[in-house]
């Protein structure tokens, strides 16, 4: 399925073992290896990703290595469209959703897992706004967040500009465009590779994308 955040259909998971030889297909055990946005819950020993525009997650154990996947409940998974699933140091599940009674076109949830089930919260105005917000990052510390917003009067392209905001002791901070990274084209699907530094794309919209490196210097409004 085609939509903001991608497209399931023609998106794999693979898996590399060790850095070494050949990547082979991630099935994690559904017999199928489509996929994307793959998120790794070490409380749970789970590892969560999109397909058919819901999000799925699959337990992993030493025996059996990959297995039951299945794709999560109402509240995560609506009738909408649910993708970007990141796992917080917590436990807690961050996610993109264009569901009906958000507060814009497409959102940031918090998705918290208790024992009577899952509890679903959409992150405050500090980040969400009445247009879109998608394609998000987490820190690996869980204090800095990345995501794409669209349609954002102030941004420098219509498609999508990223934005940052901090963990704070009160929340999340009011989310700023990382200005030295955005450009007159579509900057998206940020991916952090270490506390303070990632990767994301830079595409023209309908062509070509590049990848380009944020360092730490980008993110020097978060300590």
């Amino acid at each position: 399925m085609d939509g903001p955040f991608g497209s399931d259909a023609t998106s794999f998971l693979w898996l590399y073992r060790d850095h070494e030889g050949e990547p082979v297909a991630a099935n994690l055990g559904s017999r199928s290896n489509i996929g994307r946005d793959f998120s790794y819950d070490g409380k749970r020993q789970r590892g969560c990703f999109v397909r058919d525009a819901d999000i799925w997650c699959a337990l992993w154990t030493a025996e059996r290595g990959w297995h039951d996947a299945a794709p999560l409940p109402a509240p995560v998974n609506t009738p909408g469209y649910e993708a970007s699933p990141h796992f917080a140091p917590d436990g807690s599940l961050y996610f993109a959703s264009m569901r009906e009674g958000g507060p814009g076109e497409g959102d940031i949830y918090r998705a918290v897992q208790t024992g009577d089930g899952w509890h679903v919260s959409a992150l405050g105005p500090a980040i969400n706004s009445p247009t879109g917000e998608w394609n998000l990052a987490l820190s690996p510390d869980g204090a800095v967040l990345v995501f794409e917003a669209s349609g954002r009067p102030a941004n420098r392209t219509p498609s999508g500009d990223l934005y940052l905001s901090c963990r704070t002791s009160r929340g999340w901070s009011e989310a700023a465009a990382m200005e030295q990274l955005n450009t007159d084209d579509s900057d998206l699907d940020f991916r952090f590779h270490g506390a303070r530094s990632g990767t994301f794309t830079t595409a023209t919209i309908g062509g070509d994308g590049r990848l380009r490196h944020a360092g730490p210097e980008h993110f020097a409004r978060c300590r």
